[in-house]
């Protein structure tokens, strides 16, 4: 029979080391890991989960179409929007949901580009790829959010009525940002006009 030995285990994807005492065991899969006195299954590093890769695609889209032209803290405050609504009971509750919300009513929809009656087929191929590794790193990682939680934006060149029910936050590039402090999205529009398209 093999002698115990220690050993360090991982909690929750690595967040927390532990040493564990491992009794052996015939098989692999009868192993235990005693801490302390109460036997427990033994304890294994959890591994990043993938996000799904259409939910990756659309937060991209989201980001290249509304964004691109900024500096990579305004692309990424584009996407704190859509995630923000993802969290918010009142938008739908995936990320291709928000982005494509209304997108069969012209000129209607929450995010300009996607109703807009214009291909989406990124052209520009390094803004693109860009888009996308920014995407997943946000729906990978814990992220930032310099938009104060906001729900809404514009251009700075454009004045919707609707911006004047919100809270503005902040100035980020060329969007101003906004979130509905009332608890409920009355507010339909978020990016009418706020990027040039394609």
């Amino acid at each position: 029979m093999a002698k115990p030995y220690w050993k360090l285990a991982y909690v929750l994807g690595g967040a927390t080391l532990i040493a564990a005492y491992i009794h052996a065991a015939p098989s692999p899969t009868a192993q235990t890991a005693t801490l302390g006195h109460s036997p427990k299954p033994m304890l294994q590093k959890v591994a990043d989960s993938e996000p799904d890769k259409a939910q990756v695609t659309c937060l991209a889209q989201a980001i290249y179409y509304e964004a691109r032209g900024e500096p990579e803290k305004g692309q990424r405050a584009v996407g704190n929007v859509v995630l923000n609504r993802v969290a918010d009971r009142h938008y739908p509750s995936s990320v291709c949901g928000v982005v494509f919300q209304n997108e069969h009513a012209r000129h209607r929809c929450q995010f300009s580009f996607a109703c807009d009656g214009l291909a989406d087929d990124p052209p520009d191929t390094r803004a693109w790829h860009a888009a996308q590794k920014l995407a997943k790193t946000m729906m990978t990682h814990k992220r930032d959010d310099d938009t104060g939680h906001a729900t809404h934006y514009h251009a700075n060149y454009v004045n919707p009525d609707w911006a004047s029910a919100l809270q503005e936050t902040v100035d980020i590039g060329h969007h101003i940002f906004y979130r509905d402090v009332r608890g409920h999205h009355s507010v339909q529009a978020v990016a009418s006009n706020s990027s040039p398209q394609s």
